[in-house]
Parts: structure tokens; C-alpha cells; sequence
């Protein structure tokens, strides 16, 4: 989208431009339209086997929607409109009704922008969860805004500056705050948050942030009770669509404890059940084919079962996801035919369970304020490992619940990142940017640092969960196999409501995900929901790397990040040598497979690009 100030006309060209570096969005085909400064377009992967034109009412309002609303009855009522009125209309409704105050009751996953002539403002928004990605820059008097930050660097245009610091905190996977990209001056709209432009003035505003409701006093067994309720909403929601659904299981808790609700959901519901779908890994550690089985025979269903390519041409970094390597979307990739075979149009998705049911770390004072000391000394860990390490343990969560983040910060902080680890194999330079980047998280994060774990949970959700562009990784690959992603986990009311409960029913120092345990046992048979061992994929990522060494060598020797001053002359190699053993890999592979992806997206974005600061420069 492009929004053209200062009283210019609007720029189809600009529009164009944009809508050509995503065309693997455009699966279903694509639209353009202008009104006076304002121009748009989509290229949309839909649930519905069309594409619709944007959405006009008589006052001229336009309105285009990435992604899906949720809770439809609620949101029709609200804006005086039948559930069968498209997205794009209920948001135009609802705004016009409400005004911005109407779309407190927007859920789902979606992004979303609407222009409204007659007082020449535009809205631009994103889901609580952040599961929609939107970004913008603003460009002399152009606004532009885009689903990925690709359509908002264009050939021909002065080159964007490579925001170093961005890159230097994604090699150890964190991100400093999450309105930052790899890019200056483009940067994610915060979840949960409204881009508003009116009347040539821009301002960024919460509208549906996450709601931190206190503990609704109900006791274990309310609490998985209202939490499986949460969930199975998510899920029904999620199965709606006029287009085949399918699910991803692996024998993993997340995945399979989804699938069972989704086909419960179907089947009281009178919904068509979902496609299962699974990846075979034959030969490597990580095949769960046992498990999958054993759901399949449990469930009553089948189960489609796609082996992962080994040959090393499925993992060379080309095609569709070229931009941002990483050997797991190579069984994606490797599903197109099914998906394409199926009409697949959503993918539901176990993600976001590890994020939100693993501890924070934040449960000794947690429970400590509660006024729980047995739990919080279990959580502490003072029996089963070192004594000393739970000491410890016991005497930080002590320390934070009775010393002030400021003054904690002052005393500590610069300490505090130092001792965190560093990959070796930055330079000075790149351990400084991460020590920054890590000051900026926890200013972010400082609202949360004096409340108990479930606020703090909510902070490190809001800056960035499961490492740097994990969800615009995950939306934009789903795109690009031809699907819409859907993640029943990240729902806000599913988050809302675990957030709320009592640590002490949250969690166990005995077992992690204790409440998603005891839903899915309900569900699942207990060689899964009671599961100790969790698959770990190292030998994947190994084979999906040294599949392909001699292209990973070149890259690492011409290393981009080593011609920026943030790793080491020469040191990329030797990283790549020490992980070659299955050993090695298991400590090191998780930061060789961030440095490949970083080395792939670096080479793509270099000719669109200028280097940011830096002391090699």
C-alpha cells in the first residue's frame, strides 16, 4: 500500500512495484485500486477458492484484509452486519459504527488497512498475537506499508542501510525490540497496535493489546477445564473455511493434542475433518512414524505421510524460500504436491505451545508471591541439581521481587550482558551491538520486570518469541507453498487465559506443559500425552547442512557478515569444520544454521542495500 502526502496523487506504479516482489502471495490472483492519495493492491492466498474484489461501501471506505477474523457471530453483531458479510466489510462496519474504539473486539489473525476518503485517514492494523506481519517505512512524504519488508524495497530507489544491530541479536536468537527489521527505517507495526495517518499526520497506537486479567481464582481442575475450552474455540474457529483444511502432526504433545481437538471439533460440529499430515525422516532420529501411528489408530483417521527428501538439491537455497534458509522448510517445500493434489488452503499448526506452556524462569518468585515456599523451593531445583545452582536460583528470585528493575539495572546490567553468552566467533564490534541490543529488550521489557511471571511471559511474547522473524518466517513460507497459516496456541484467548492462572496450577517442577498434558490425555493415548522424551532434530539440520557443504563453504568464505566486522575473519569456516561431527553439531548447529540464513538473506538483499556503521566499513 502506498499513501502519498503533501497533497501528491497516488502512485499505481509504486503499487505495482510492490505487489511484484510478493507474487508468491498471490495465489488466488491479485488487485490494485487507488482513491485520490491513497493507492493499494493484495496478491491473497485465500480460505475461499476466490478472490474477492476490495471491499467498497457507498461512502467510498476501502477496506483489505491478510488473514481471517475470529469469533464472527460477535464481531457481526457489533457491527450490525450478517455473519455472512465478508471481513473486509465487517471491519469497515465496525469502524463506522464504533469508531477505532470498535476494534477492541477484533480477534483473529489478520492485518488489515482501510481508507476512508471523506476524512482522508487511513488505519493499518495487526493482530494481539502479532501472527499477521505488517511493516512500514515512510519515504520523504510516502508512507508505504506491506505484509513482508521485501515489497518495500524496490529496484531503481536509493538503497535502504542494513540495521546492524537487528542482525548481530538474531545470530543469538533474540530480537531487541520488535518493532526493529535488518533494515533501517522498516519497521513491524507492534501486535496489537493501529497505524493511523490523518490528514497527512502519522501516529502508531495499541487498539487490542494483550489483557493481563488477574487470577480468576479457579483451582487445577477448573483450570485445564477452562483452558481446554479456550483451546477447542481456537480450533473450531481455525477449521472454518470453505476450502480443504489440513494439520501438520508430528508424535510430539503440541501437534497431536490440535489434531485431536480439531477432530473432535469436526465431528461435533458437522465440519469436514481436516487432513493429517505427517513427514517422515526415514533413517534419522527425529522419525516419530511410532507415534503418528499410534494417533492415527486412536483418532480413527488416516494419515498422509510425505518423506523428506535427502538429496542435497532440496536443500540448496533457492527457489520461493531462498530468502531465509533453513532445512525445515524443505519438507514444505516437498509438500506442494499434496497440498496443490488437495486444494489445501490452511495449515493449522501446533507452533506456539513451547512458547507459551514451557517456564519462564520467573516461577520461584512467582510462586513466592503467592505465598507457595514449597513449590517455589521446588521450583528452585535445590535437590535434583546442584545445590549451589539452585542457591542461586533462589537468591535472584529473591532479589527481583524485592529490588526495583531500575535499580537492578543500574547495578547489574552492563554486567549482566557480558555474562551472557556471546558466540566466540564475533568480533568485538558484534559482541557490542549484541550487548546494545540486549540493553534496548530490557528497557522494552521493564514494564514486566517487577510483576509476577505471567506479566513477564506476556512481555517476552510481546518483544519477539521463539527467536528474530519467526512468524513473518512462518506466514511467509505458508504463502509460498500456496496455504494460509493457522495457530490455535497464539489465540489471545487461549494466551489471555493461561496467563491468568495461578503458577502453581501453570506449572509443575515435574513436568513441563503440565496443563496441555492433562487436556490431551483426555484426548490422546498416554504414550503420547506422557511423553518424557521430546524429539530433538539435530541430525535433520546436520544433514540438511552438510547436504549441501560445498555451497555453505562459499558462502562462509565470502562471508558478508565478516565483510560487515560482526564475525571474525576466517572464523565462519572453522565453525562449519567443528560442527561437522554429530557432537559438534549439537552444540554449535543451532548457531551455523543462523549464520547460513543470515549469509542467504545478506547475498539477496545486498544489491538493494547500503552497510550501516560499522568499524570495517
Amino acid at each position: 500500500m502506498s499513501l502519498t502526502g503533501g497533497g501528491g496523487a497516488a502512485r499505481p506504479d509504486v503499487v505495482t512495484a510492490m505487489l511484484a516482489r510478493i507474487e508468491h502471495r498471490a495465489r488466488d490472483g491479485s488487485a490494485r485500486f487507488a482513491s485520490g492519495p491513497f493507492a493499494a493492491g493484495y496478491g491473497r492466498t485465500r480460505a475461499k477458492g476466490v478472490v474477492e474484489e476490495p471491499f467498497t461501501d457507498d461512502a467510498g471506505r476501502i477496506c483489505v484484509v491478510d488473514g481471517w477474523i475470529a469469533s464472527r457471530s460477535e464481531i457481526a453483531a457489533a457491527a450490525g452486519r450478517p455473519e455472512t458479510a465478508s471481513d473486509p466489510e465487517l471491519l469497515v462496519a465496525l469502524v463506522s459504527r464504533h469508531g477505532l474504539a470498535g476494534l477492541s473486539w477484533l480477534r483473529g489473525e489478520i492485518a488489515f488497512v482501510i481508507w476512508d476518503p471523506a476524512i482522508e485517514r487511513m488505519i493499518a492494523g495487526r493482530d494481539t498475537m502479532g501472527v499477521k506481519p505488517l511493516f512500514y517505512t515512510e519515504r520523504g512524504d510516502d508512507l508505504r506499508i506491506a505484509s513482508e519488508p521485501a515489497a518495500l524495497v524496490l529496484p531503481g530507489e536509493p538503497k535502504r542501510t542494513l540495521h546492524t544491530r537487528a542482525i548481530a541479536m538474531a545470530l543469538v536468537e533474540e530480537v531487541a525490540t520488535p518493532a526493529e527489521t535488518w533494515l533501517e527505517n522498516v519497521h513491524a507495526l507492534l501486535p496489537g497496535h493501529l497505524l493511523v495517518w490523518e490528514r497527512g499526520r502519522m501516529r502508531v497506537e495499541p487498539f487490542r493489546p494483550l489483557s493481563m486479567v488477574r487470577d480468576p481464582g479457579l483451582n487445577a481442575n477448573e483450570a485445564d477445564l477452562a483452558l481446554e475450552a479456550a483451546l477447542r474455540a481456537a480450533t473450531r474457529d481455525a477449521l472454518e473455511a470453505d476450502a480443504p483444511v489440513c494439520i501438520f502432526v508430528s508424535g510430539g504433545l503440541d501437534s497431536t493434542t490440535v489434531a485431536a481437538l480439531a477432530i473432535a471439533e469436526a465431528r461435533e460440529s458437522g465440519l469436514p475433518e481436516p487432513l493429517l499430515v505427517t513427514w517422515r525422516y526415514p533413517g534419522m532420529e527425529c522419525d516419530e512414524g511410532e507415534y503418528t501411528v499410534q494417533l492415527a489408530k486412536h483418532l480413527g483417521v488416516e494419515i498422509a505421510s510425505i518423506d523428506v527428501p535427502r538429496s542435497s538439491e532440496a536443500y540448496e537455497p533457492t527457489g520461493p524460500l531462498d530468502f531465509m534458509h533453513e532445512g525445515s522448510f524443505a519438507p514444505l517445500v516437498a509438500s506442494v504436491g499434496l497440498l496443490r493434489e488437495k486444494d489445501i488452503r490452511v495449515m493449522i499448526s501446533g507452533i506456539g505451545a513451547d512458547e507459551l506452556f514451557i517456564t519462564t524462569g520467573f516461577e520461584v518468585e512467582a510462586t513466592l508471591a503467592h505465598g507457595d515456599i514449597r513449590r517455589a523451593l521446588a521450583f528452585a531445583d535445590l535437590s535434583r541439581s546442584s545445590p549451589a545452582r539452585g542457591a542461586r536460583r533462589l537468591a535472584a528470585a529473591l532479589a527481583r521481587a524485592v529490588i526495583p528493575a531500575g535499580v537492578r539495572e543500574q547495578v547489574w546490567g552492563r554486567r549482566w550482558t557480558e555474562r551472557m553468552d556471546s558466540p566466540a566467533w564475533l568480533t568485538p564490534w558484534g559482541r557490542a551491538l549484541v550487548h546494545e541490543g540486549r540493553a534496548a529488550k530490557r528497557a522494552f521489557l521493564r514494564p514486566w520486570n517487577d510483576v509476577a511471571s505471567q506479566e513477564y511471559l506476556a512481555g517476552e511474547l510481546a518483544a519477539g518469541w521463539q527467536g528474530p522473524r519467526m512468524l513473518e518466517q512462518l506466514d511467509i513460507s505458508s504463502h509460498a507453498v500456496g496455504a494460509m497459516a493457522r495457530f490455535p496456541y497464539l489465540d489471545a484467548r487461549v494466551v489471555e487465559l493461561f496467563t491468568s492462572l495461578d503458577p502453581a496450577h501453570r506449572y509443575d517442577p515435574e513436568w513441563q506443559k503440565i496443563l496441555l498434558r492433562r487436556i490431551a490425555a483426555r484426548h490422546l493415548p498416554a504414550s503420547i500425552a506422557w511423553r518424557r522424551d521430546k524429539t530433538l532434530f539435530e541430525d535433520f539440520y546436520r544433514h540438511a547442512v552438510y547436504a549441501i557443504e560445498p555451497t555453505v563453504r562459499r558462502l562462509f568464505e565470502t562471508s558478508e557478515l565478516e565483510r560487515l566486522g560482526i564475525a571474525q575473519p576466517g572464523s565462519l569456516l572453522e565453525l562449519l569444520r567443528q560442527g561437522r561431527s554429530p557432537d559438534g553439531f549439537q552444540s554449535l548447529g543451532r548457531q551455523i544454521c543462523g549464520v547460513l540464513a543470515a549469509e542467504v538473506w545478506l547475498r539477496k538483499w545486498a544489491p538493494h542495500c547500503a552497510h550501516g556503521q560499522g568499524p570495517r566499513l
